[in-house]
């Protein structure tokens, strides 16, 4: 398999001197993934995580971190980025290594969503009890890649954006510390998509003045990593040794307090683009006008706090990996941590979102018209940048026979011999295929 332009600059060190890749044949893909196969071994010693060709249409890009697989993504080796690609496989070790598993940060995002949707007024309703009534809901089908009905996909969207904030922050703080040596792997990476984002900000896609949620993710990540500048995030989030320093169970919460206004007018929209404008109706107070209980408004309020915890309860029953079993105790600590701290969260009204709370004096959201036209006028750059980013990590399969022939290397043995004949010692190499691996 030929490959223009091949980038092979730290690989070929490795190899050896005099050596360098000319063409991906199934020897140097076999090079490729033993170098990532060592790099493992001294990253992450003491957890098991598996390297592999992506072969299945289906497979994560790169990684599944919660499964301790990591997948070379094959599509950067197909245009002669080998570097890079061994730069995604040390940040992914890196996140193994670093990041707290999934589904802390599942749990911690979707805690941080429930109390926001709680304080949101939707036309007499808060914003839970409008969504949480939906008893269909199941955090199975969030997680899944599945159609499901507009509650379900409004959760899975706005849930996915806020791991999209937490993800570029989390990718500056663990490619801060991995060690220069395999820093520079990374830093190949940074300049080729630093010259995407860039340009994006010279397009216009997304600015300093832009509040888009996506938007914000990357000016964090271009913001931290010395690419570009935004006071926006200087005056918000501007504390790069702080990130670099952070401790990642309980950052999420701080990242998402310092924007919650933002992500309210992001849920508040996305709400509206999946589920459209409710029907106005007034609350209704729980002792009617003859003094008598209502029963409706009460159990209401308990379906929609039943929903919510059940969502909360599947989280916590998610799997979780070996290697993510002895860091339970402290992340399930920090939950609880931050659930105490989540009572004390407002959300402020701003001249952006219309404001909206249910204590001091809550502004109804649905009256404000800009707020209802807002998925139609926001920019939609920053997320079709993002889509179309993502689609071009996508793994590029590859083929059994492909992957057999780089499986056959290991089965190579070569056994180095020296024999003397009178006064004359010559050593040689024998080449041994073993069948039997």
């Amino acid at each position: 398999m030929e490959a223009h332009n091949i980038d092979a600059e730290y690989m070929n060190r490795w190899l050896g001197e005099g050596s360098k890749i000319e063409s991906l044949a199934p020897k140097t893909l076999y090079d490729v993934q033993t170098l990532i196969e060592y790099y493992r071994d001294i990253i992450v010693p003491d957890k098991k995580v598996s390297i592999a060709f992506p072969t299945d249409a289906n497979e994560s890009p790169r990684a599944c971190v919660s499964r301790g697989e990591v997948v070379i993504p094959f599509n950067l080796l197909q245009i002669g980025r080998v570097d890079e690609t061994i730069g995604a496989m040390i940040h992914e070790l890196h996140h193994i290594k670093l990041t707290p598993s999934e589904k802390f940060y599942h749990a911690s995002s979707f805690q941080f969503l429930r109390t926001l949707m709680e304080q949101m007024d939707c036309y007499g309703m808060t914003l839970a009890e409008r969504v949480f009534s939906d008893s269909s809901i199941t955090m199975d089908k969030i997680l899944s890649n599945d159609e499901c009905g507009a509650d379900v996909n409004f959760i899975r969207k706005v849930l996915g954006d806020l791991l999209f904030l937490i993800n570029a922050v989390e990718d500056v703080r663990i490619d801060a510390n991995t060690p220069p040596n395999l820093r520079k792997y990374i830093d190949k990476i940074d300049k080729n998509g630093g010259e995407r984002l860039l340009k994006a900000v010279e397009d216009g896609t997304f600015s300093n003045e832009d509040r888009d949620l996506v938007a914000i993710g990357y000016m964090l990540l271009m913001h931290h990593k010395g690419m570009h500048e935004f006071p926006f995030i200087e005056s918000t989030y501007g504390d790069t040794q702080g990130i670099i320093d952070a401790d990642a169970l309980t950052y999420p919460l701080g990242l998402f307090t310092a924007y919650k206004e933002e992500i309210a007018t992001h849920v508040y929209d996305e709400y509206i683009k999946h589920c459209g404008l409710p029907p106005e109706a007034q609350p209704q107070p729980e002792i009617d006008e003859d003094g008598e209980f209502d029963i409706n408004s009460y159990f209401g309020g308990k379906v929609n706090h039943s929903i919510g915890d059940s969502l909360e309860g599947q989280i916590a029953s998610l799997p979780v990996a070996e290697h993510e079993k002895d860091q339970q105790s402290d992340e399930d600590s920090a939950l609880e941590k931050a659930k105490e701290e989540l009572k004390n969260l407002k959300v402020n009204p701003t001249q952006a979102n219309g404001g909206n709370t249910k204590a001091d004096t809550p502004i109804d959201l649905s009256q404000n018209e800009d707020t209802k036209i807002s998925v139609a006028t926001t920019p939609q750059g920053a997320q079709g940048l993002r889509e179309l980013l993502e689609q071009e990590d996508k793994n590029v399969v590859m083929s059994p026979e492909m992957v057999q022939q780089i499986k056959s290397f290991k089965n190579v043995k070569v056994h180095t011999s020296t024999e003397s004949f009178s006064e004359q010692s010559i050593t040689y190499d024998t080449v041994i295929f073993d069948v039997t691996n």
